[in-house]
């Protein structure tokens, strides 16, 4: 046989083997005999043919997380209320004791601020944002009430707009909130507030018309009246005597008192009205005070009293003076770098600031 011959041979082999078709393999040609049947290990599924029973569960939609700090800031979860009790939440919220307890201020700040979700439930996200926005306002946070309503849609109930109206007449922002009422004069029923807002925005027939409805209808009280009178025709009312100071009044009471030139003090209120006092309006020494006292609950930034105290050299001695005078001898000190300066100035402004709480 030549070589060519055997390679050709070769070939043909070859190829005969690789076109045998799979069956060829042993165990698939011949399988194997007498298999066992088909063996259950559960039990029958249905007793008959008929369709099962099917429970239907509606599924509620989470709400969207709420807050003005980030959840990867504050360290707490998003869902932090989740199997909670939204009025049980808002009970506890409510009632917390912080006071003189600066770690807890932190805390219950931090909680009522940062990023979450309310709980489940038809009202919960409601009933828990009313309750963060009342605790804020108790603690003298009229800012970051402001912040998150106006994060939460303020003209979404008339409950919302009221917590908004009022931090924005103690911040001095009143403007936005009253640009909202006169565009929907459904968020409040309070002729008072229809009266000051059209007034604000320049609106004076408007808020006269408003005001003798109100004289007409009898649907507010005289003292109420008599003030509103005062702040839309002050020229008829030159001379008078001071109107009764009210007992409780409301932010809007307050800002009315301020525009007919009668302001109260705000030492005896409670403590978000403080922050009517750190505008401009106020004096240097009112300012200092108001922010002490925010301060001292938490409710104001250190800094921002630091910048009051060292705004300007002080006017006087005594009282609010000599820890303002305390504290900028300490600052020079401190920005000499002089450790006697620093020793020296050091126990006078520690003592200044424990006197009163800071």
């Amino acid at each position: 046989m030549s070589t060519k011959q055997a390679l050709l041979a070769v070939f043909l082999a070859g190829s005969a083997h690789a076109q045998t078709p799979l069956s060829a393999i042993e165990w698939l040609a011949d399988p194997p005999q007498n298999l066992p049947g088909t063996v259950l290990l559960e039990p029958p599924v249905a007793q008959n043919g008929g369709l099962p029973e099917i429970e239907v569960t509606p599924l509620e939609a989470l709400s969207q997380p709420l807050g003005l700090v980030a959840s990867s800031v504050t360290g707490l979860p998003v869902d932090l209320w989740q199997g909670s009790d939204a009025n049980r939440l808002a009970e506890l919220i409510a009632k917390t004791p912080v006071r003189d307890n600066p770690a807890m201020q932190r805390l219950l700040f931090t909680l009522l601020l940062s990023e979450t979700r309310a709980p489940a439930g038809p009202d919960a996200q409601e009933v828990m944002l009313l309750a963060r926005l009342d605790r804020l306002m108790q603690l003298g946070a009229a800012d970051p009430v402001q912040s998150l309503v106006q994060l939460a849609g303020p003209t979404d109930t008339p409950d919302r707009f009221q917590r908004w109206f009022d931090a924005t007449l103690l911040t001095g922002d009143e403007d936005r909130s009253c640009t909202a009422l006169i565009a929907e004069p459904h968020l409040s029923k309070d002729y008072a507030a229809q009266v000051f807002c059209k007034a604000r925005r320049g609106d004076w027939a408007s808020a006269a018309l408003t005001l003798e409805a109100a004289h007409a209808l009898d649907i507010l009280p005289p003292e109420e009246l008599a003030v509103l009178d005062r702040f839309l025709s002050p020229e008829l009312y030159e001379g008078a005597a001071y109107l009764p100071q009210p007992e409780n009044p409301d932010p809007l009471s307050f800002r009315l008192f301020e525009a007919i030139g009668e302001r109260l003090p705000s030492a005896s209120l409670p403590r978000a009205f403080a922050n009517a006092d750190l505008r401009d309006v106020a004096g240097w020494k009112a300012q200092i005070e108001a922010a002490e006292r925010l301060t001292r609950i938490g409710a104001l930034t250190p800094n921002q009293l630091l910048g009051l105290y060292t705004e300007r050299s002080p006017a006087a001695s005594g009282a609010v003076w000599d820890r303002v005078a305390a504290i900028q001898r300490f600052e020079s000190a401190l920005d000499t770098r002089n450790a006697e300066a620093i020793g020296k100035t050091l126990p006078p402004v520690w003592q200044q600031m424990r006197r009163v709480g800071l």
